[in-house]
C-alpha cells in the first residue's frame, strides 16, 4: 500500500524578510473553529469574556511594545484580523506569537479553556488599494459573518 505524505507548503513570500518594517494583515482561528471569542448579533460582534482577552491583548501589543502600531482589527466569534504596522526592524512575529501567548496564559490563570489553531494566515499589504480593501474586509466582516449564517440557517431548515 503507498501512503501519500501531505506537506504543508508555507504560503509567504519566499523572498521576503518577515521582519521588515511594514504593513502586514493577520488572521488567527481558533482551534476547530469553535466560537471561544463570543459571538454575532444582528452584524456587532458580542465579545465573550475569552473574546475581552483577545481584545484587551491586542490593544496591549501596542503599548507595550514601541516598534508596532495597530491598525483596523475585528475579533470574531472563532477568528480574529488585524492589521498591524512594524515600524523597525526587530525580528518580530507581527504580534501573533505575543497575541498567542500573552491570551492563553491569562486564559490559563483565569481557568478558560480555549486553544488557538496552530497555524495563522499573515500577508504583506502591497500597495494602498490593497490596505483599503483589507480595512474594508475587516470592518465588514461581522455583517458577512452574520448573513451568511442567517443564509446557511434558511437553506437547512
Amino acid at each position: 500500500m503507498i501512503y501519500k505524505k501531505f506537506i504543508n507548503k508555507s504560503i509567504r513570500l519566499k523572498s521576503w524578510d518577515y521582519s521588515t518594517p511594514w504593513w502586514y494583515f493577520i488572521t488567527i482561528c481558533t482551534c476547530d473553529r469553535i466560537n471561544y471569542f463570543g459571538k454575532i448579533d444582528n452584524g456587532k460582534v458580542i465579545l465573550s469574556e475569552i473574546g475581552a482577552i483577545v481584545n484587551e491583548e491586542w490593544i496591549n501589543t501596542e503599548l507595550l511594545r514601541d516598534y508596532v502600531e495597530l491598525d483596523e482589527f475585528v475579533i470574531m466569534p472563532n477568528h480574529f484580523h488585524g492589521v498591524i504596522i512594524i515600524n523597525e526592524n526587530n525580528n518580530a512575529c507581527h504580534g501573533r506569537q505575543q497575541l498567542y501567548g500573552s491570551v492563553t496564559r491569562k486564559c490559563n490563570r483565569q481557568n478558560l479553556q480555549f486553544k488557538w489553531q496552530p497555524k495563522f494566515h499573515d500577508r504583506i499589504i502591497r500597495n494602498e488599494k490593497e490596505f483599503f480593501n483589507i480595512r474594508n474586509y475587516i470592518k465588514e466582516n461581522p455583517l458577512k459573518y452574520d448573513l451568511n449564517f442567517k443564509i446557511e440557517n434558511v437553506n437547512t431548515s
